[in-house]
Protein backbone atom coordinates (compact mmCIF):
# COMPACT_ATOMS: atom_id res chain seq x y z
CA UNK A 1 0.00 0.00 0.00
CA UNK A 2 1.10 3.26 -1.23
CA UNK A 3 0.14 4.62 3.27
CA UNK A 4 3.36 7.05 3.92
CA UNK A 5 1.51 9.01 6.03
CA UNK A 6 0.65 8.51 9.70
CA UNK A 7 -3.01 8.72 8.92
CA UNK A 8 -3.11 6.67 6.22
CA UNK A 9 -1.36 4.16 7.87
CA UNK A 10 -3.93 4.47 10.84
CA UNK A 11 -6.76 3.55 8.20
CA UNK A 12 -5.22 1.12 6.34
CA UNK A 13 -4.37 -1.38 9.55
CA UNK A 14 -7.82 -0.08 10.63
CA UNK A 15 -9.32 -2.05 7.10
CA UNK A 16 -6.94 -4.90 7.49
CA UNK A 17 -7.85 -5.52 11.03
CA UNK A 18 -11.53 -5.61 10.16
CA UNK A 19 -10.83 -7.56 7.25
CA UNK A 20 -9.03 -10.13 8.79
CA UNK A 21 -9.82 -10.18 11.84
CA UNK A 22 -7.57 -12.08 14.92
CA UNK A 23 -5.14 -13.29 12.34
CA UNK A 24 -1.91 -11.99 13.27
CA UNK A 25 -1.24 -8.60 10.81
CA UNK A 26 2.68 -7.64 10.04
CA UNK A 27 3.38 -4.66 9.16
CA UNK A 28 6.79 -3.37 7.15
CA UNK A 29 7.07 0.42 6.68
CA UNK A 30 9.85 2.24 4.76
CA UNK A 31 9.31 5.85 6.15
CA UNK A 32 9.16 8.44 3.00
CA UNK A 33 11.76 11.34 3.36
CA UNK A 34 13.68 12.41 6.45
CA UNK A 35 11.93 15.97 6.66
CA UNK A 36 8.11 13.83 6.78
CA UNK A 37 9.65 11.24 9.41
CA UNK A 38 11.18 14.18 11.52
CA UNK A 39 7.99 16.62 11.40
CA UNK A 40 5.51 13.73 12.01
CA UNK A 41 7.42 11.86 14.39
CA UNK A 42 4.93 11.63 17.27
CA UNK A 43 1.76 11.21 14.96
CA UNK A 44 3.56 7.66 13.74
CA UNK A 45 4.18 6.85 17.45
CA UNK A 46 0.56 6.00 17.35
CA UNK A 47 -0.11 4.93 14.14
CA UNK A 48 0.64 1.30 14.09
CA UNK A 49 -1.60 0.18 17.00
CA UNK A 50 -3.59 -2.34 14.95
CA UNK A 51 -0.49 -4.24 13.66
CA UNK A 52 0.62 -7.46 15.47
CA UNK A 53 4.27 -6.31 14.81
CA UNK A 54 5.92 -3.88 13.25
CA UNK A 55 9.35 -3.89 10.93
CA UNK A 56 10.88 -0.33 10.01
CA UNK A 57 12.80 0.07 7.21
CA UNK A 58 15.43 2.49 6.17
CA UNK A 59 13.81 6.15 5.08
CA UNK A 60 13.42 6.53 1.48
CA UNK A 61 14.96 9.25 0.86
CA UNK A 62 13.08 10.85 -2.59
CA UNK A 63 14.92 13.70 -2.76
CA UNK A 64 16.46 14.58 0.31
CA UNK A 65 19.47 14.22 2.00
CA UNK A 66 19.92 13.28 5.26
CA UNK A 67 20.13 16.46 7.12
CA UNK A 68 17.38 16.18 9.30
CA UNK A 69 18.76 14.40 12.16
CA UNK A 70 16.44 11.39 11.89
CA UNK A 71 16.79 8.05 11.23
CA UNK A 72 14.61 5.18 10.72
CA UNK A 73 15.97 3.48 13.71
CA UNK A 74 14.54 6.76 15.45
CA UNK A 75 11.39 5.82 14.09
CA UNK A 76 10.87 2.47 15.30
CA UNK A 77 12.25 3.74 19.07
CA UNK A 78 9.69 6.44 18.83
CA UNK A 79 6.59 3.63 17.95
CA UNK A 80 4.12 2.68 21.17
CA UNK A 81 4.45 -0.36 19.92
CA UNK A 82 5.19 -3.38 22.36
CA UNK A 83 6.77 -5.05 19.01
CA UNK A 84 7.90 -2.88 16.67
CA UNK A 85 11.55 -3.35 15.36
CA UNK A 86 14.20 -1.52 13.01
CA UNK A 87 15.38 -4.09 10.26
CA UNK A 88 17.67 -1.72 8.30
CA UNK A 89 17.89 -1.82 4.22
CA UNK A 90 15.06 -3.88 2.51
CA UNK A 91 17.88 -6.96 2.32
CA UNK A 92 17.59 -7.46 5.94
CA UNK A 93 13.66 -6.68 6.26
CA UNK A 94 12.95 -9.62 3.70
CA UNK A 95 15.46 -11.96 6.29
CA UNK A 96 13.84 -11.01 8.84
CA UNK A 97 10.41 -11.53 7.70
CA UNK A 98 11.43 -15.36 6.16
CA UNK A 99 12.68 -16.25 9.57
CA UNK A 100 9.28 -15.21 11.33
CA UNK A 101 6.17 -15.15 8.73
CA UNK A 102 3.79 -17.88 9.91
CA UNK A 103 1.25 -19.71 8.18
CA UNK A 104 -2.11 -17.22 8.51
CA UNK A 105 -0.12 -13.99 9.26
CA UNK A 106 -1.28 -10.97 6.74
CA UNK A 107 2.07 -9.07 5.87
CA UNK A 108 1.22 -5.31 5.22
CA UNK A 109 3.88 -3.58 3.00
CA UNK A 110 3.50 0.17 3.08
CA UNK A 111 5.48 3.13 1.94
CA UNK A 112 5.80 5.45 -1.27
CA UNK A 113 9.72 4.92 -1.83
CA UNK A 114 11.39 0.70 -3.02
CA UNK A 115 9.75 -1.48 -0.59
CA UNK A 116 7.45 -3.22 -2.89
CA UNK A 117 10.73 -5.22 -3.28
CA UNK A 118 10.02 -6.60 -0.18
CA UNK A 119 6.59 -7.79 -1.61
CA UNK A 120 8.13 -9.53 -4.63
CA UNK A 121 11.02 -10.97 -3.14
CA UNK A 122 9.26 -12.45 0.06
CA UNK A 123 6.14 -13.78 -2.29
CA UNK A 124 9.22 -15.34 -4.85
CA UNK A 125 10.84 -17.15 -1.85
CA UNK A 126 8.04 -18.54 -0.43
CA UNK A 127 6.88 -19.62 -4.12
CA UNK A 128 10.60 -21.90 -3.66
CA UNK A 129 9.88 -23.02 -0.55
CA UNK A 130 6.24 -24.57 -0.85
Amino acid sequence: DYAHHPTEIKATLEAARQRFGRRSLVCVFQPHTYSRTKLLLHQFATAFTEADSVIIANIYPAREEDTWGISAADLAAALSHPNAHYAGDLHHVVERLLGSLKDGDVLLVLGAGDVDKVTKEVWENLKETS
